[in-house]
């Protein structure tokens, strides 16, 4: 019985926090982009409330097919250091496929998407979304590498910076476009009263359950 009473909790708590869209930075801009092969590209970001983030959408520009396009996508999260990214809080690499969204006459935009492991954000704090195409060492080459889209419209304050991995002291300094187009989903740390409404008629049916076995 205790193994169905964890089942029920369980499921009730995963049916109400799944995972939304807690921040997106402008509308795509197919025009411009920032090289991600031989770069890191950061964008900063941050929330009113609370959360956690569990999910990266990004889109790039690239050849068509993306053969240049070596499957992997490094990620950094760091913080905010008087403007620039500081500190790495949180790093890791995903596999996302390049999804085709638009053609063009000699590109095409893709899109990428991919889970992260879990990263608590504070409300009212800024934080930095670090993006890379492939191994940081050795890096790849300008024309072997996808470019994040640059973004129209976005909210956040800070210009986007540019590390470049093929410098002999890469310093982090403004990038060629001021934003990048990209979503961060997850958990918002603050549950909707309906949220809780469902938790408590879960544990209200587990109890009730328990007592007539």
């Amino acid at each position: 019985m205790k193994f169905a009473y964890a089942v029920i909790v369980s499921a009730v708590l995963a049916s109400t926090l799944q995972a939304d869209i807690l921040y997106t930075d402008g509308t795509p801009d197919y025009l411009h982009g920032d090289e991600l092969g031989f770069r890191i590209e950061a964008d900063s970001f941050s929330f009113s409330a609370a959360s956690t983030i569990t999910h990266v959408m990004f889109q790039g520009l690239s050849l068509n097919p993306p053969a240049n396009y070596t499957g992997s996508v490094y990620w950094f999260i760091y913080s905010n250091a008087s403007g620039i990214p500081g500190t790495t809080l949180a790093s890791g690499f995903a596999t996302p496929p390049a999804v085709d969204i638009h053609d063009f006459a000699t590109y095409s935009a893709f899109q990428f998407d991919f889970d992260i492991a879990a990263f608590p954000v504070t409300a009212g704090t800024t934080y930095w979304l670090g993006l890379h195409n492939g191994p940081t060492s050795p890096f790849l080459p300008g024309s072997q590498a996808v470019s994040w889209a640059a973004a129209t419209g976005g909210i956040d304050p800070l210009p986007s910076q540019s590390y470049d991995l093929s410098s002999a002291s890469p310093v982090w300094g403004q990038a060629a476009n001021p934003d990048h187009y990209f979503q961060l989903s997850g958990i918002s740390g603050v549950p909707e009263p309906s949220t809780w409404l469902m938790v408590s008629v879960g544990l209200a049916l587990a109890t009730f359950l328990k007592r007539k076995k």
